[in-house]
């Protein structure tokens, strides 16, 4: 395994160093990720994808054909399975019927930002605004999210996230624009539970249900609760938002730098099983066999230059 310094901090960074040092050294300085992916994060990839490619086209229809098409496209490249179509495909079903597509005035999508962080010196940021839209006195940075549920600590959670004051403060002093607002374009992902099972009623009762059947059932799911599944919440950006957050990514380049320096990665034992509820950190192997060459090998692989800062 050969480390590599890094010359930026990005949004995953950040996060992976306030969950673990050690996450943060597994995923930023070893760039490691799990040969196993799970369903929730191939969901959340599969789905931003096809709202990146459906944000390339101005008409509706035309939105939501490319949509469909690139959850084709991933399922036939092999970049993921046939159920995790169909749940993007339900997703994307109820995205459309509640929205209709994508209406705003856009000005930018995958817009890149970076740039020195103020006050520090060997680390700049760097980031990728899904979606520049103009709105009524200046614009907005919307950013596509899917989340396991929205409740009212996820969205108070959402408004203490440093990636949206960071993207509109890096923006302003690109473009000299004023960024009023930013827009979580939001979306349920089905859980865990939603799976092919036994067919409850009718005359095939008690068999299993085909892949089309999930399908129909998991959109049924979506069209009965739009409003519980697909939100887009928009929070006031102020001068004081974006104060906290530049001093929080100082503070947070700093630790980074010192992390370097002295090779002090600590672990943060609570996390590994139960930091994040029922998410245990996908770094665990790596960590408790302390980097054996074998275990990293078998669990592990090198990140890829395109997906190694991606985050929904």
């Amino acid at each position: 395994m050969e480390e590599t310094r890094p010359t930026a901090l990005h949004q995953s960074g950040i996060s992976d160093l306030r969950f673990c040092p050690m996450r943060y050294y597994a995923s930023q300085v070893l760039r490691i990720e799990p040969r196993v992916v799970s369903d929730a994060l191939k969901d959340g990839k599969l789905f931003h994808r096809a709202l990146e490619t459906a944000a390339r086209e101005t008409d509706r229809e035309r939105q939501r054909f490319a949509a469909f098409g690139q959850v084709r496209a991933d399922l036939e490249a092999g970049r993921c399975q046939p159920i995790n179509a169909a749940r993007v495909r339900a997703m994307l079903t109820g995205y459309f019927r509640k929205w209709g597509g994508m209406t705003w005035q856009t000005w930018a999508r995958e817009y890149p930002v970076s740039g020195p962080i103020p006050g520090i010196e060997g680390l700049t940021y760097e980031g990728t605004i899904d979606r520049v839209i103009e709105v009524q006195g200046g614009f907005a940075v919307v950013d596509y999210k899917t989340a396991s549920r929205v409740d009212d600590s996820y969205l108070e959670a959402l408004a203490r996230r440093l990636q949206g004051p960071l993207y509109a403060w890096y923006l302003e002093q690109d473009q000299g624009i004023e960024v009023v607002e930013i827009i979580y374009d939001l979306v349920v992902k089905p859980s865990g539970n939603y799976r092919p099972s036994k067919i409850k009623s009718g005359p095939r009762k008690g068999e299993q249900e085909n892949m089309a059947e999930f399908e129909n059932r998991l959109q049924a799911v979506y069209q009965e609760r739009l409003d519980k599944m697909l939100f887009r919440p928009a929070l006031d950006l102020t001068r004081e938002h974006r104060e906290e957050a530049l001093r929080i990514l100082a503070d947070t380049a700093r630790e980074v730098l010192w992390r370097l320096d002295t090779g002090n990665w600590c672990e943060n034992r609570d996390a590994c099983e139960g930091g994040v509820k029922s998410y245990p950190c996908p770094y665990r192997q790596a960590c408790y066999s302390r980097f054996n060459p074998v275990i990293v090998e078998q669990n592990y692989r090198v990140k890829s230059l395109d997906n190694g800062d991606a985050e929904v």
